[in-house]
């Protein structure tokens, strides 16, 4: 996966819709200071998961809506290992459509 920083997010735009200042929200992360919430917002660090979790809390916004150019990497190599590697989605059938335990 390419790096993760300077990936454009929504943070800024799902902050300032519900009218949420940054020291309030490092707050309720649990920080002190607004300084990694700057960085998040302005790409220049992507957040942990659990972090990203929590924003997504905060924010009441799905982390796809926060973070789309993270996820459509995400989903372009996803779709590109698949499409290279037939056997995987073959695979993915057999995990999506489990035998019946009745019948095995």
């Amino acid at each position: 996966m390419q790096k993760l920083n300077n990936l454009p997010n929504n943070l800024w735009l799902a902050r300032k819709r519900l009218g949420l200042s940054q020291k309030w929200v490092a707050a309720l992360l649990g920080r002190r200071s607004v300084s990694a919430i700057s960085e998040y917002e302005r790409g220049v660090k992507t957040p942990p998961l659990p972090i990203a979790l929590k924003l997504q809390l905060i924010y009441q916004t799905p982390l796809a809506e926060l973070f789309p150019a993270l996820q459509s990497l995400a989903s372009v190599e996803v779709a590109t290992i698949r499409q290279n590697r037939p056997h995987f989605a073959e695979s993915d059938t057999t995990l999506r459509n489990p035998p019946n335990s009745e019948n095995a």
